[in-house]
């Protein structure tokens, strides 16, 4: 993986994966590989939703989905460095931001974000 081009983003457009077992892969040898994938997504939400769907076929995984974590991983290449930190602000409580309104229309409540 040290000397692959790295991907512009995590999954490729419009991707599906099936479960196919014509190239089953050895489960300990993926599976390893995915679990430290699926622990950087707590640093690297950009990632979430790519190692989300892998995540669905590792009760039996196969070359294309093996195909799938090396992209994330050459995605990951290209944006080394990238990242959120958490740091301790002392006072012990979470803060969340978002870009959605939906307080602006009390009658219904529904978003109005833009």
């Amino acid at each position: 993986m040290l000397g692959c081009k790295a991907a512009i983003s995590p999954i490729e457009e419009n991707h599906k994966l099936e479960e196919k077992r014509k190239e089953p892969l050895d489960d300990a040898g993926i599976r390893g590989l995915w679990e430290n994938v699926r622990y950087l997504t707590i640093t690297r939400p950009d990632i979430t939703y790519a190692v989300g769907l892998v995540s669905q076929y590792m009760h039996a995984p196969c070359q294309a989905h093996l195909h799938v974590v090396y992209r994330i991983l050459r995605y990951l290449k290209g944006y080394l460095g990238k990242g959120m930190i958490y740091t301790n602000h002392g006072h012990g409580r979470v803060e969340i931001y978002s870009n959605a309104d939906w307080g602006g229309s009390v009658e219904d409540r529904r978003s109005t974000s833009g």
